[in-house]
């Protein structure tokens, strides 16, 4: 199980780099094999036998893409730069089931209430709306083998978004807007929003538009039209 992230983050160590992972589940699946790695001897040593020459000892750092942002970038720095006025925007942060969801280990932010993205799109100028789903699932790889649970579940958080007045779902997981943005073929025939990976609200702050659009399956657009309607910051 933990054979193949070991790899990685030996890898990693070796260039003497942190190990930036934008997949939530990949995160998690990084740190807790980092964890074992620098906890469990007795493991680190049958899983450095079978990824020899390569050697972890868990002493790399893992950041996701919320921790890379407030690091390495900064709350002051992305509200000080941003060119655009996207205040009309309103939005809602999900971060899904497993970005800081570890057993006996201590996540980067609160396991059930997270806020840390919440204060990266407040920085960006839009405004993060207050729900229920931050944290809900959306179906995970399940979209593979049983789509039926995708698409029950990731209704169930469009609706959410939709009920709270957002314009956007705004997440840092690749897999979740994935999910999200399938629902048109997943089957759903209702109303769904935008969704967006967290670094697009910054290519609106920095640029007023985004060049990913024929990437999403819902339309952008309505999001676009709202950052262009605004005056420069």
């Amino acid at each position: 199980m933990h054979i193949l992230t070991a790899r990685n983050l030996a890898i990693a160590e070796d260039a003497g780099y942190p190990l930036f992972v934008p997949c939530s589940a990949c995160y998690n699946r990084s740190i807790i094999t980092n964890t074992i790695m620098r906890q469990d001897r007795k493991k680190r040593e049958e899983i450095n036998e079978v990824i020899k020459p390569l050697r972890a000892t868990g002493m790399v750092q893992v950041k996701n893409i919320i921790e890379v942002l407030l690091d390495y970038v900064g709350i002051e720095r992305i509200s000080k730069d941003r060119s655009y006025n996207l205040s009309s925007i309103r939005v809602v942060p999900y971060y899904g089931c497993v970005l800081t969801r570890m057993m006996n280990i201590e996540p980067f932010d609160d396991k059930e209430a997270p806020t840390s993205m919440d204060a990266l799109l407040w920085a960006s100028g839009v405004e993060p709306v207050p729900w229920a789903y931050k944290m809900e699932c959306c179906g995970a790889s399940k979209t593979l083998t049983h789509k039926e649970i995708t698409l029950q579940l990731s209704n169930r958080i469009m609706d959410m978004a939709l009920s709270v007045g957002a314009d956007a779902i705004v997440t840092p997981c690749p897999l979740c807007q994935m999910n999200l943005d399938l629902l048109p073929y997943l089957g759903r025939e209702k109303e769904n929003l935008p969704v967006l990976f967290l670094t697009e609200i910054y290519e609106l702050a920095l640029s007023g538009t985004m060049k990913g659009t024929r990437g999403h399956i819902i339309p952008v657009d309505r999001v676009i039209d709202k950052t262009r309607k605004n005056e420069r910051v």
